[in-house]
């Protein structure tokens, strides 16, 4: 299987490249949405979230609303929608690892994205 052009570049250390951004309109801890290559799998993860509160930074993997039986969303007593992971990891410390790695691979993507070059 010949591999796309964005993919034939040498991934960084962590294995975990970003294939694609795209930025969320919103105000609030959205920055947007990574497409991740993870090159030891020749697995692809779109639709990552990448957020920002300022203090912190982190990436989420894939999720989708959760939808009661009426197909609305179900919401937390805020008003925000819960959401439903569709994959995840055994146990915490493998996710931050996870996001610190998927972190760097989408600001090498995007420069500039929290500031700095």
């Amino acid at each position: 299987m010949n591999l796309p052009a964005e993919l034939q570049t040498s991934p960084p250390q962590s294995g975990i490249s970003c294939i694609g951004w795209h930025a969320a309109n919103g105000q609030g801890a959205l920055k947007g949405f990574a497409d991740l290559h993870i090159t030891a799998f020749r697995l692809r993860l779109h639709g990552c979230a990448v957020f920002d509160t300022g203090s912190r930074q982190w990436v989420a993997l894939p999720s989708r609303p959760l939808l009661d039986r009426d197909g609305q969303p179900v919401r937390h007593e805020d008003g925000k929608p819960k959401y439903q992971p569709l994959v995840s990891f055994d146990d915490a410390a493998m996710a931050k690892r996870f996001s610190a790695a998927a972190l760097e691979a989408v600001a090498q993507y995007v420069p500039g994205l929290w500031g700095r070059p």
